[in-house]
């Protein structure tokens, strides 16, 4: 079907060219975003990826480091028992080797504004590890996951202020949580 007097059919050669022209482009993008990513990863400082040889916990494939006296963190710790089907492992970050795994990573062992999920060696913050844990639940929770698509900075903003606020909102307890006895063998 033509279109007008002077319409011709695109040749194969001008598709395949366009096709590449865009292929390119896509490929330019994607490294340039990329080395910008890795760019913003060391302004941060802290270390993002750990190997087993720095911390014992990085051997694990999956750890979060919670706050151990925080109600809120202990019932999501509850939340991700139920629902994980023995793929994480926990620990506080009050503990000696917490406080050496903020330190490694950069982070203020005094002021716990975060957990981390440490994943095959990388560490993982605020919003993003909590999308990346709700991944491995069972049910429809790893439907939240695609949340990962909204800009961290506007995720994080949101986690900040639960954050911030989550003792006056749940409580807090005099000391760290103590796993009972079917818990026990998930706590490092």
């Amino acid at each position: 079907m033509k279109f007008g007097p002077h319409y011709s059919e695109p040749s194969g050669d001008v598709i395949r060219q366009l096709v590449n022209g865009w292929n390119s482009l896509l490929r330019r993008r994607t490294i340039a975003v990329m080395k910008i990513r890795n760019e913003a990863d060391h302004r941060k400082g802290p270390m993002r990826t750990i190997g087993p040889e720095t911390h014992e916990w990085a051997a694990l494939e999956r750890v979060i480091v919670f706050d151990g006296v925080c109600h809120w963190c202990n019932a999501w710790v509850n939340f991700i028992l139920a629902r994980d089907r023995g793929r994480f492992h926990f620990a506080t970050l009050q503990s000696e080797k917490g406080r050496a795994l903020l330190a490694l990573v950069g982070l203020p062992a005094d002021d716990l504004q975060t957990f981390l999920l440490l994943e095959g060696g990388r560490v993982f913050t605020k919003s993003t590890a909590a999308l990346r844990i709700v991944r491995q639940l069972s049910g429809g929770w790893p439907l939240f996951s695609m949340f990962l698509l909204v800009p961290r900075p506007i995720r994080d903003s949101l986690y900040d202020v639960v954050a911030r606020h989550r003792y006056r909102l749940m409580g807090k307890s005099p000391t760290c949580r103590i796993p009972d006895a079917t818990e026990r063998d998930r706590f490092v």
